[in-house]
């Protein structure tokens, strides 16, 4: 994991949405329609797992 982002546009950010982005060396991903909690605990949760992953190697 390289980068982990949350963004709104100002639709999103209308109804407490964001889109949270994963991207990797060889690809990327996103997840839409999640809550801004849901957004800033996946964003820590993958921070975490990167984080013990790059230890063990």
């Amino acid at each position: 994991v390289q980068h982990v982002t949350i963004e709104q546009g100002p639709i999103m950010r209308k109804y407490g949405l964001a889109e949270l982005h994963i991207s990797t060396a060889a690809t990327s991903h996103s997840i839409p329609g999640l809550t801004m909690y849901e957004a800033e605990m996946l964003k820590t949760k993958i921070a975490e797992l990167a984080k013990v992953s790059d230890e063990d190697v």
